[in-house]
Order: structure tokens, then C-alpha cells, then sequence
């Protein structure tokens, strides 16, 4: 064999396990999904009417914790607000988590939201307002403190976010214990218009 064809064969090994690395993300060296693996997933537009974006955001939904490691990752730090937002919407609709897991997604998320609480301007104060969301529907009656720095917040609707998350989280408290998430049934069409919801326009 050729200098030149054994370069060839090599780069199309390289392809191959590259495109295996997309499809099977878990298969990385720890498990978990890097922000680059989840943006490879998660749809980033306006709109969500691509039957293949659909599919990919319900690969990404059922990696469940080996993906919160990228998601948070995003959401940390990229600045489109539909990659954020949605981020947060797989994080809420997550399956195959362990209850360990989303606790601590509960927490960085409160870390997060406590050091953006005083940002305006209408991109973060949706993503604020569905860190609450998050917040809300991931963490326990204990975590309503985490949602108080938005109650001072100048925005009404983010201030209604941290109102609304605090009450959700208080009534865990008194509610019957609900079954581990990856047990309930998520309706499709919840999954879709939350991973597809589109921030304000100012």
C-alpha cells in the first residue's frame, strides 16, 4: 500500500468514527454529552417544523443526565436565547435522571440565576424567567429561596417567574409525592412547544 492511499484510509477512519461520535454521543470517554455534542442535537432556530429537529431533540431528551453536563454548559454560556431556552426545556423534560442528578442541576442553576439576577433586557429576562421554570419544576420545596433574588427584580414578568416558582416549589410540600420523573408519561406535544418556544421581540 501507498504512502498515499494509507493517508487516504486513514482519514476515512477518522470520518467514520467522527460521525460515530455524533450519533452515539454516550459513547465518550466519561459518558457525559459536551455543549458541542448537545448543539449538534438541540435545535437553535425560531422555528421547530423540521421533522429531523424534532427527532434529534428526542435523542437529546432521552440521554437524560449524560446530557446535563453540555445543556448547563450552554446555558452558562452561549449567547442566542433559543439555544438557552431550550437547553432549559430539555433539562425540564429530561428522562433516565437520577434524582441525585437533577439535584444538581437545581443547584448550578440556581448559582446561575442568582449571578444574572439584576440583567435586563428582554433576552434575559425570558431566560431568567424560564430558569424559574426550570427551577420550579426540578427541585423541591426547600429550593423556593433560590428563586428570591428575582423578586426584586424591575421586570414584572420576571418577578411573576419568581413568584409563581416559589408557589409551585411550596406546594411539593403538601402535595403527594409524584413518581421519579423518568416515570411519568411527558405528553409529546408539552415537550415540543416548550423545546420550541421563541423569546419576546422587543
Amino acid at each position: 500500500m501507498s504512502f498515499m492511499e494509507c493517508n487516504k484510509s486513514l482519514f476515512m477512519i477518522l470520518a467514520v468514527l467522527g460521525a460515530l461520535l455524533v450519533i452515539f454521543p454516550c459513547a465518550r470517554a466519561n459518558g457525559e454529552m459536551s455543549a458541542a455534542d448537545v448543539l449538534a442535537l438541540l435545535p437553535t432556530g425560531p422555528d421547530m417544523h423540521d421533522s429531523r429537529e424534532k427527532a434529534n431533540l428526542a435523542k437529546l431528551i432521552d440521554q437524560g443526565e449524560a446530557a446535563f453536563t453540555g445543556l448547563l454548559d450552554i446555558i452558562r454560556t452561549d449567547n442566542s436565547p433559543y439555544a438557552a431556552g431550550r437547553a432549559l426545556a430539555v433539562l425540564r423534560c429530561s428522562k433516565n435522571a437520577t434524582p441525585e442528578a437533577r439535584r444538581e442541576v437545581v443547584t448550578e442553576l440556581g448559582k446561575v440565576l442568582n449571578e444574572r439576577k439584576t440583567l435586563t433586557g428582554y433576552r434575559d429576562e425570558w431566560t431568567l424567567s424560564l430558569m424559574a421554570q426550570a427551577i420550579a419544576d426540578m427541585g423541591e420545596a426547600g429550593d423556593a429561596m433560590l428563586l428570591a433574588p428575582l423578586l426584586d427584580h424591575p421586570s414584572g414578568d420576571v418577578r411573576n417567574a419568581g413568584y409563581s416558582g416559589m408557589e409551585k416549589l411550596a406546594a411539593k410540600a403538601v402535595a403527594p409525592e409524584a413518581p421519579p420523573a423518568e416515570e411519568q408519561a411527558e405528553p409529546p406535544e408539552h415537550i415540543e412547544s416548550s423545546a420550541s418556544e421563541a423569546p419576546p421581540t422587543p
